[in-house]
């Protein structure tokens, strides 16, 4: 049986900073609301504007373990992960999320920070792969697995990239 997919792009918000509560804190209200304990997976992208702000901050731990506790699976995505470092929320984020998914990055990172969560393995394993091939790393309870998606046929692949060339169809580049 398949679930609907909802999506809500509110990109718009970031500028216009006074409705990002408002906004925000009616859409989760409406998503708290449509539990029926079926699992659920909520995807925040670049979502740091969103949950680094004087509600949800200090709100932010305990909502994400009622989410837990309605069968809802909160993936926060983020493609500069060490800019988040200074986000008060952040170690929050990572106590309370049990998996870590790792995508290389385009450009040399340093993944030896603590913070991100990586032991040496994890460092050496993400510091070899390839993002354009698909490879990322999934961390949990210690363990480090590195995995290739074949995305040419992962249907979500486009929604989930947050390219908008993928939506589109459009060719992309990497020097």
């Amino acid at each position: 049986m398949r679930r609907p997919l909802h999506g809500f792009d509110l990109t718009f918000l970031m500028d216009r900073p006074e409705s990002v509560v408002p906004v925000f804190a009616c859409l989760m209200q409406r998503i708290i609301a449509a539990f029926d304990g079926k699992p659920t997976i909520i995807v925040l992208h670049e979502a740091w504007d969103l949950i680094e702000n004087d509600f949800f901050a200090p709100r932010l731990e305990s909502l994400m373990e009622m989410l837990k506790e309605h069968n809802a699976l909160v993936i926060f995505a983020t493609e500069k992960p060490m800019n988040a470092l200074d986000a008060q929320t952040f170690d929050i984020v990572m106590r309370n999320c049990a998996t870590h998914l790792y995508v290389p990055g385009e450009l040399e990172n340093d993944y030896s920070t603590p913070r991100l969560g990586l032991n040496e393995d994890g460092i050496s394993l993400l510091s070899r792969m390839d993002r354009r091939k698909g490879d990322f790393l999934v961390r949990q309870g210690g363990d480090n697995i590195a995995l290739r998606a074949d995305t040419a046929t992962l249907p979500l692949y486009a929604v989930l990239s947050g390219d908008s060339k993928s939506l589109t169809g459009g060719a992309t580049t990497s020097g």
